[in-house]
């Protein structure tokens, strides 16, 4: 008994120095009641204020990818959208933007000490787009989602 005991004691606090965070895979920022199935197509990608698409599209999610800040954080960023865009069943992303963010992290090392340390996160986030043309009939869609490309 008092074995288990002392492994519940050191289980709980070697857990309380993990750090909880999203789950990629997630279910997205929908900026409406629309879903669209998942499909496995190639996904576009555009870059807010450098390029656009040049068909008719409809915004439907909005979509966040969050990791430790590394050379390599914005490539894996990039690819994780992508998977995520087709779980949601876009076409295409406008990749919004990419910022650097320190949080702060507290890990409980003894009883009544708390040790704290910043790490710094990349965040990168887009939105989630669907061509009008590869809309379905039947598929609800509110007109001012609607964006003209002429």
């Amino acid at each position: 008994m008092r074995a288990i005991l002392i492994l519940l004691i050191c289980t709980f606090i070697f857990q309380s120095c993990r750090s909880y965070r999203k789950f990629t895979y997630q279910q997205a920022d929908y900026l409406s009641a629309v879903r669209f199935p998942a499909h496995d197509n190639d996904i576009e990608m555009f870059f807010a204020g450098e390029s656009v698409p040049e068909k008719d599209y409809v915004r439907f999610a909005l979509l966040e990818e969050k990791r430790l800040a590394s050379p390599s954080a914005t490539r894996r960023s990039l690819s994780a959208l992508k998977r995520r865009a087709k779980v949601v069943g876009a076409d295409a992303l406008i990749i919004m933007g990419t910022e650097n963010i320190e949080e702060i992290e507290e890990c409980l090392t003894d009883e009544d000490y708390y040790d704290s340390y910043t790490v710094t996160y990349e965040r990168t986030w887009s939105i989630a787009i669907r061509y009008i043309d590869s809309l379905t009939s039947g598929e609800p869609i509110i007109s001012h989602w609607t964006i003209t490309t002429s």
